[in-house]
């Protein structure tokens, strides 16, 4: 529905890439962002030995096919889960109208149809045991400040007590100040 009217080519261009395990400037990646029109499963491919230590991936996901040889969100969810990560949360969902159907002359208001959305995926949060205190604390901070996962946070802070790096109620002073922001 109007897709059509998106994809006019007017010339390409060949140009020079690298994998990302190539890319030698990026020592460690804690967390990784991709919106790549469809290679996202390609860059995951090409950098699991950067990656094996990431803890947060966001990444934007098709649902209908977009692109040439795209890989839709079953191939890639399958890939994450085999590489130790979980679904956490969904950032944006976009939804299409199925053609022919267009509502108010306007092919882009939504209809139930899921296009695409982006995806956060976090290492299994119920292996957070093999995750060192280091990184229990980082995923920690970015569950907090870049998605507003205060459950997961919870959860980590519980497993960071739990090894004795901070005081057992710490979970519980962070819900109280959750929760005296939530009003």
């Amino acid at each position: 529905n109007g897709f059509e009217n998106f994809g006019t080519i007017y010339s390409t261009k060949e140009i020079q890439t690298k994998k990302l395990d190539d890319v030698y400037d990026i020592p460690q990646i804690d967390m990784l962002k991709m919106d790549i029109q469809g290679s996202e499963l390609s860059v995951l491919e090409n950098g699991i030995e950067k990656l094996k230590d990431c803890l947060s991936i966001q990444l934007e996901v098709s649902y209908v096919c977009l692109y040439e040889n795209q890989p839709t969100y079953g191939e890639i969810d399958l890939w994450m889960r085999k590489h130790g990560y979980l679904p956490h949360c969904f950032v944006d969902i976009k939804r299409w109208s199925i053609s022919p159907t267009i509502i108010n002359n306007d092919f882009r208001i939504a209809g139930n149809q899921l296009l695409e959305s982006d995806i956060i995926y976090i290492k299994d949060p119920l292996n957070a045991k093999n995750l060192t205190i280091s990184q229990l604390k980082k995923l920690c901070l970015i569950s907090h400040y870049c998605f507003s996962s205060f459950d997961l946070c919870v959860y980590l802070l519980l497993e960071l007590c739990s090894r004795n790096c901070l005081d057992n109620n710490t979970h519980m002073k962070y819900l109280e100040i959750i929760n005296s922001k939530s009003h």
